[in-house]
This record gives C-alpha cells, structure tokens and sequence, in this order.
C-alpha cells in the first residue's frame, strides 16, 4: 500500500462512519445557466512568469500532501452548470454557442512575404516568428527532412481537433515557404533566421514545408496555472485545478497522443484593447502530440517507471524495465497504437487537473468525443496535406482510439441525458446507445423515486430500454413536489457503478427537470 492510501485510510473512515443514507445533490429551482459572462472589462494583466523549479516543487511536494488532507473531495466542477453540462465562457466554446466567438475565429493564413522577427517561439522551440505582409505574427515550424509532415501536421490537426471539442487552439495551415520570401528585421532577427534556415527541413517543391501558426490573437499573458486562479483576472473565479474542461484534458489528450502535455501547454491571451479587453485562454504545442515524441528506434531501459516511494521500498534495487521500439507506420507520423487501454494515461510531470478527473467529468469528455464525430477527424487530416496512405492510416487510428475511449466513459456511468419531458413523464437518451457501444437488447434502467433528503417515495422499479430513448414515468401517488429520479443502466446483467440523477419539480400534469449529476 502506497503512502497516500495509508495517510488517506483514517480521512476514508471518518467519511464513510458519517454516510448512512444516500444524499443527493441540491438544486435550486431556477434555470441552469447557459453562458459564463467571464469577459467582462478588465485592466490588461502583467505576463505571468513560470519558476520550473517552483512549479515540481508544487507537484511532487505540496500539492500532494494537500491531497491526502482532502483525498475524497474531488467532486463536481466548479464550472459545471445545474444540467452537467459545461457552459460556454472564456475557457470553452463549442461550435453551437450563444456566445460570440473570441480570439482568432476569423483568422486566415500568410500573406508572402515574410519578415523574421527578434521574438522567441510560444508553440515550439523550433519555431520561427515572422510577421507576413499583413503585419500578422505567425511562428512557423519545419519537419525532419526524411520525416516531411511529422510535426507541421500535428500542429494543423492538433488545433482543429481541439477546437472541435470545444477548446481554443490557434489556427495553423500548412504553407510551401521559398527562402526567398524571407527577410529580417535587424541583426538579432537575422540570427535567428540564419538558424532556422541552416536547420535542415523537410522540403516540397523545393520549398520548406512549414506549419504557419497564428500566434498570438492578442496580448500572450502567460502560462495559466494547472491549479490555482489568477490573481490579477478578476474574471477567474474557478480554481483551474477544478474546471471540468481542464480534468477532461486527460481523456483528449489519451485520445491525440499527448504525452509532454502539461501546464506549459496553456497560456492566456488578452483580447481587446488594453483596459477594455478581457483574458481567454488557449492549448498550444500541440506539434508534440501524435506521438511524435514517443519514437523510439531501439528498446531502451526506462529509468524512470515506477513511483517514488516503490524505489525507496526497494532501495534502488527492483528490476528496470525495459520499453520496446516504437517506429511508425509511415515516417510523417508519429508512434500512436491503434488500441489504447481507457484510464492508463497520465503525464510527467503530473497535471493537477488530471488528478481530479471524476467519472463525470470523463462521461463529459466522452460526449465532446462523440458530438466532435468522425467528420472532424476526415476534415483536420485533409488539412495536414499528408500523403493517402498516411493520411488513411491516421485516421483510422484516430476512430478507434475515439471509439474505445467513448466505450468507456459512457460506461463508468449511467449514460443518460434528459431528451425532454412531457406531461408526467421524462425522456432519457441513452448516449451509450445512441453512439453505437452498448445494445438496447439486454439493457434496462433500474429507477428510485427520492425526495431531496434519499428518502425512498416509491418502490423501485424497472424499464427495460427503448433504444436510444425511452421514457420513465413519474409514480401516481406522488401528487407534487421535487422529486430525484435515481436512475443506473442494467447491461446484460451488470449493473453500471454509477447512479444518474435526475431532480424534477412535479405538479399534477407536468415535471420540470432542474438538475442532472452522474
């Protein structure tokens, strides 16, 4: 047994001698909100600096004992509305939004020529800032010459995914640059142009193949933590260590390959003038998703598996294992595996949001999966200008890690929405169902009518599924009221492990629903 567990196990027992009877969540009977109103006016921030030290400092020190003081609060987001559901704001846009889109959503690609500009890179380290003819900043990234595409198209895929999902990324388009489209602007510039043009790249047509990425569409602010607010963003009200949009960063990142992501891998960005703008916050360095840090041409011992204190336990002395060689498929791509195992997934350093993922926040994620659809994979990979065969084998990786990882998060829950609600009666979409990974035969839903305290109202009763919707009436006898639908999907015999709640404020004729948990 591991530290934490131990140090975990008398919090565990206070915890449980304190539950008897279930309690379900309260809801206020009032409607759930649609839009965060996080862009309101604020002075322009100062750049927020990183300490690398500080930061693992934080990781593997701090944070972790302040866990085990808390192990068992790691509940629902603090950006979730009454309908688990994630709202849009700053942090999250989904494609049908009321909110009008901010940051770079009417972007467009270069215009020749180039100027290199005395700037360090934010989405890569390789990368070279210009500004085109337009004025616009764009960091440019090249490709391994044998490798013509490994990096530039998962910057281009990566971004579209993302904002498929719902989350802000830069644009980024792939462009065909001669050297002589490119200048400098003074001394310190040309350096670093001489350096980036004497790195050897991957060539098209005699020109680099380069991804141009938008960067930024604002005022960069800075790296946003991975657990704490802002300090000086009056508008950050949620601690980032518990916004669902972050914790189901683990479950996207499984799905692209994203290994090195981490809190480097957010920044804020003002949009707006000065004193009139507001923060919104990004994903970038997704040039180092797909796998493309994971290749590895020769098995190699892998020094650094295992915990901590499972090396102090052993006094140094346990077996190093060994990880085989990782080559792709084809030499634009990186190492991604077509099966992937739901859950084991984390990164180094660990990501305080990753942490805290709950069941429902991965239900959550598995939705954005499922709404993002394959079309969006199709669309981001002919975007990378790949070749057929890498882009066909691409995709098809992509699905299969998509559907897996969809398989699971409706399955580490009872996977219902509320499809609406007529008279006494509520329609449930069985999102399992509905994207194709459970069957309607051999699946029925269990329901317990309960009052706000999880006192039982009315014998429990079974339905078996419709489909991708059935409907559950509420019982006779209860005339009016609130009233929680506590409700677990039954598949071929095994019972989901979480419940669904559904609270409804009932009269004679109708039910309202005013808040869902899972």
């Amino acid at each position: 047994m591991n530290l934490r567990r131990l140090l975990a196990l008398p919090a565990i027992a206070v915890v449980l001698a304190a539950c008897g009877r279930y309690r379900p969540a309260v809801f206020a009977d009032r409607p759930p909100v649609e839009v965060v109103h996080d862009d309101q006016a604020t002075p322009l921030p100062s750049r927020q600096g990183f300490d690398e030290r500080e930061h693992l400092s934080d990781v593997y020190l701090r944070r972790p004992l302040f866990d085990v003081i808390r192990p068992l609060d790691f509940g629902t987001g603090g950006d979730v509305n009454a309908l688990d559901e994630v709202p849009p704001s700053t942090w999250y846009e989904p494609l049908l939004t009321k909110r009008a889109p901010s940051g770079n959503a009417n972007a467009s690609p270069p215009t020749f020529p180039f100027i290199a500009l005395d700037e360090s890179p934010t989405t890569s380290p390789d990368a070279l800032v210009v500004g085109d003819a337009k004025g616009v900043r764009y960091e440019l990234l090249t490709d391994p010459p044998d490798k013509p595409g490994l990096h530039t198209a998962a910057e281009v895929l990566g971004s579209l995914l993302l904002r498929s999902l719902g989350l802000r990324a830069p644009r980024a388009w792939i462009v065909g640059v001669p050297e002589s489209t490119l200048s400098s602007n003074g001394a310190e510039a040309r350096k670093r142009l001489e350096a980036w043009l004497a790195r050897k790249a991957a060539l098209v047509g005699g020109s680099r193949r380069v991804s141009a990425t938008l960067w930024p569409p604002g005022i960069d602010v800075g790296i946003a933590s991975d657990f704490s607010l802002r300090g000086d963003d009056p508008n950050d009200r949620v601690e980032h260590a518990n916004r669902r949009t972050l914790r189901a960063m683990r479950i996207f990142a499984h799905w692209m390959g994203w290994t090195s992501f981490g809190v480097k891998s957010t920044r804020d960005v003002y949009v707006g003038e000065p004193g009139k703008g507001h923060l919104v916050h990004f994903m970038t360095g997704v040039s180092r998703a797909f796998g493309t840090q994971d290749l590895q041409d020769l098995p190699r011992l892998d020094e650094q598996a295992g915990s901590l204190w499972w090396h102090l336990g052993t006094f140094g002395l346990a077996p190093v294992p060994t990880t085989p060689a990782k080559i792709a498929a084809f030499p634009s791509l990186g190492y991604l595996s077509e099966t992937l195992v739901p859950g084991d997934f984390d990164v180094s350093p660990p990501y305080s949001p990753f942490v805290r993922l709950t069941p429902g926040d991965e239900y959550w994620a598995g939705k954005r999966l499922i709404d993002a659809g394959e079309d969006a994979i199709r669309i981001g990979i002919e975007a990378t200008e790949l070749p057929d065969n890498a882009s066909a084998h691409l995709e098809k990786v992509l699905n299969k890690r998509r559907r897996a990882l969809i398989a699971h998060a409706t399955a580490v829950v009872t996977p219902l929405d509320v499809a609406a609600n007529a008279g006494r009666t509520v329609w449930f979409k069985d999102r399992a169902i509905a994207a194709g990974v459970a069957q309607r035969k051999g699946t029925y839903y269990e329901v317990s009518y309960l009052d706000q305290s999880g006192h039982e109202l009315s014998p429990r009763r079974s339905f078996w599924s419709a489909g991708e919707i059935s409907v559950v009436p509420l019982p006779d006898a209860f005339e009016a009221g609130p009233l929680v639908l506590h409700v677990r999907s039954v598949r071929d015999g095994i019972p989901a492990p979480r419940w669904c709640d559904v609270h409804v404020v009932v009269d004679h004729t109708s039910a309202r629903v005013i808040g869902i948990r899972h």
